[in-house]
């Protein structure tokens, strides 16, 4: 119950009062649980669901394994729970990407996937605080910018596409980037139209839909981070020119 800046707690079968807290200054009430002299207990009658909830809401097959080995002293027969709305609020998940499921490309720049890494905690010897990963979805080859500014990634994104296109004789197709400022700005706007390049972007928090370039990035970073440690180098020689 909320009145006149104060909030107080009851029990809504007994109506019995547990505790009390007034508003803060940044309209919060904030409530300390040491002070108060109450026992809040989750009650059952059912002996599965009891040491489901003993267990913190453990799952059935691992509560039925704990009895069929005898690893606790008076564990009742666990039998099927029944709906646990703690479970389902605590629990629930994205469903998994499906595999194998994702177009690949069939030549050579049809697909580049591109992700733009930082800022990272220590700056290089060079000064470079990023780091930008191009992988081609056909050949899986990398090249990796390594910017001071993620405002640079444009100007290194043109210089990547000339190099490659004289290298390869093939053209670039298609962009996967993730929806962010620093790939959806005017200019490569601009730059998308007059060239003809398609732009895919991921979804708002969704990594997954660009993982070629996600999984690449770890691995890079990975063997960067052996390496150093290996051999004692400094952090702040990660970049190599």
């Amino acid at each position: 119950m909320f009145d006149d800046n104060y909030c107080t707690v009851h029990d809504k079968k007994t109506g019995q009062s547990f505790f009390g807290v007034q508003m803060t200054k940044n309209r919060m009430f904030r409530f300390d649980v040491v002070s108060e002299n109450c026992v809040l207990v989750a009650k059952t009658n059912e002996a599965t669901e009891l040491w489901h909830l003993r267990y913190s809401h453990l799952n059935i097959k691992g509560s039925q394994l704990l009895g069929n080995k005898n690893m606790v002293v008076g564990l009742p027969k666990i039998s099927a729970l029944r709906f646990c709305e703690g479970c389902v609020y605590g629990k629930q998940c994205r469903p998994s990407f499906p595999v194998g499921k994702a177009w690949r490309a069939s030549n050579c720049l049809e697909l580049i996937h591109v992700d733009l890494c930082g800022p990272l905690s220590v700056e290089s010897r060079g000064g470079s605080r990023y780091v930008l990963l191009f992988t081609g979805d056909y050949s899986r080859m990398s090249w990796v910018y390594f910017l001071k500014y993620k405002s640079e990634a444009f100007e290194n994104f043109k210089k990547f596409k000339v190099f490659v296109e004289k290298q390869s004789d093939c053209q670039i197709k298609t962009l996967r980037t993730e929806r962010a400022d620093k790939f959806t700005s005017k200019e490569f706007d601009i730059f998308y139209e007059v060239h003809g390049i398609h732009r895919e972007l991921t979804a708002p928090y969704t990594p997954k839909q660009n993982g070629v370039t996600e999984r690449k990035n770890q691995t890079i970073v990975e063997m960067g981070r052996s390496v150093m440690n290996a051999r004692a180098i400094p952090k702040w020689f990660w970049e190599r020119q």
